[in-house]
C-alpha cells in the first residue's frame, strides 16, 4: 500500500522549472486545462450546452456527439484536456468513463495534500476539474457537467476533504474517489 508521500507528482521538478533568470515557471499543465475547462463555461448558455438533456458535439473531431439523456461530464473533461494539449483518455470514438480515468496511464494519482487547479476529481463515476484549492481546509472548487449543465462550486471538494485514505484513492459515502494528474506528455 502507497502512502501520501509515495502519491507526490513524480514531475514535481517540472513544474517549479525555472527560467535562466529564475522568473517564471516555464509552463503550468494545471493552469492550461483550468483556462481550458473555463472556456467552456463563459455563459449561461455555453454551460447549458452540457446538460444531460442535450446533445453535445466534442471539440475534438475524433470523438462522436454525445447524445441527449447522456451524462457529460467525461466529454467535459475530455474536451478540457484535449483542448489544453493534452491527449485524454479515448477508447473507439468515445472518452473513456469517468470510472476509468484513473486506470488510464494518461493520469498519475495524487494525495489530497498534492491537489492543484487542474486536477481531475473522479468520484465514483463522476468526473470534474479542479479550479481551485483554498487555504485554511477549506473545500476545493470544481468545474463539471451536472445534469443541467456546466456547475463550478465546492460541492464536490467538500468531498474530497470528508474522504478517507483507501490505497491509492479516497473513499467517501462508500464511493472511490481520486484525484488524478494528467501526466506531461513530449512529442
Amino acid at each position: 500500500m502507497r502512502n501520501a508521500r509515495d502519491l507526490q507528482p513524480a514531475f514535481l521538478d517540472l513544474l517549479h522549472a525555472r527560467e535562466t533568470d529564475g522568473s517564471s515557471p516555464l509552463f503550468s499543465p494545471g493552469e492550461r486545462i483550468v483556462q481550458s475547462a473555463r472556456r467552456f463555461a463563459r455563459s449561461p448558455e455555453d454551460c447549458a450546452r452540457f446538460a444531460r438533456g442535450a446533445a453535445l458535439r466534442s471539440v475534438n473531431a475524433a470523438i462522436d456527439e454525445a447524445p441527449p439523456g447522456q451524462s457529460k461530464d467525461a466529454l467535459f473533461a475530455g474536451d478540457a484536456l484535449y483542448a489544453a494539449g493534452f491527449a485524454p483518455p479515448v477508447e473507439g470514438s468515445r472518452y473513456l468513463p469517468a470510472a476509468r480515468w484513473p486506470g488510464s496511464p494518461l493520469f498519475q494519482p495524487v494525495g489530497r495534500a498534492w491537489t492543484r487547479p487542474g486536477d481531475f476529481l473522479v468520484i465514483g463515476d463522476h468526473l470534474e476539474v479542479i479550479t481551485q484549492v483554498f487555504a485554511d481546509g477549506r473545500p476545493v472548487a470544481t468545474l463539471g457537467a451536472r445534469a443541467a449543465g456546466l456547475v463550478e462550486d465546492v460541492a464536490f471538494g467538500a468531498r474530497l476533504l470528508r474522504a478517507r485514505r483507501r490505497g491509492d484513492h479516497f473513499v467517501q459515502g462508500g464511493r472511490p474517489l481520486y484525484v488524478l494528474r494528467a501526466s506531461v506528455q513530449v512529442p
